[in-house]
């Protein structure tokens, strides 16, 4: 067997009478494999018989499938602002919701939070999901609903108040793109308290939940 440029050859088992070999190509390109049967004796002679499989494979890269997303990790800080790229290509698994390659991300929240998730400055037509731990969709959008933002209009945005838990962001393409750069620009800031109310006669007394102590309003 041989071998192209960018790329580089391993024979797994090199005994004439079952070759094999995995070719790790490090660019995009198109590419010509040549092989010949070797013959009985040495040196070997090419003979027309025999058949060759070729399986190919992509890496596994961060963000290209659910189980093995791009994670933010565990957002316990009051506020979080921060941002991630991925790469979609070919290589990427359909998202199922709209069976179009997809990058995925994963972020877990410590404490309820209201989160903004946005794809400013990707390079494709976008469009997000936010997804809970077993992939239920909790919400999606196709494009910015204002032209209030110093991006692309065909960029995506979400806006969401959402307990403890762990979630998926998919970003995919509405038009049916296969190749692109996507940043996922995700932001959390703390929900406003809840109030309980009591009333003794005339007086009202307010309480934040979780904490003792009653005030008077």
């Amino acid at each position: 067997m041989g071998s192209g440029r960018g790329g580089s050859l391993e024979l797994n088992n090199p005994a004439p009478s079952s070759q094999q070999a995995t070719i790790h190509w490090t660019k995009p390109g198109t590419w010509r494999i040549h092989y010949q049967i070797p013959g009985s004796s040495y040196p070997y002679s090419p003979v027309d018989d025999g058949s060759l499989t070729i399986t190919v494979t992509c890496p596994a890269t961060p963000g290209n499938t659910r189980a093995n997303p791009i994670d933010f990790g565990t957002l316990s800080q009051c506020s979080y602002n921060g941002q991630q790229g991925s790469t979609l290509s070919p290589c990427n698994d359909n998202y199922h919701q709209s069976g179009q390659p997809a990058s995925y991300y994963r972020f877990t929240l410590s404490e309820p939070k209201h989160i903004t998730l946005s794809t400013c400055y990707s390079s494709y037509d976008t469009f997000l999901y936010l997804t809970d731990n077993s992939d239920a969709v909790i919400a999606s959008n196709d494009n910015l609903p204002n032209s209030g933002y110093p991006c692309s209009a065909t960029s995506s945005f979400l806006s969401q108040d959402l307990p403890v838990g762990t979630y998926y962001a998919v970003i995919t393409s509405q038009v049916g793109a296969s190749s692109g750069s996507a940043l996922l620009n995700l932001t959390t800031s703390p929900l406003p308290p809840t109030i309980a109310v009591a009333n003794a006669g005339s007086t009202n007394y307010t309480r934040v939940l979780g904490t003792p102590e009653w005030q008077l309003c």
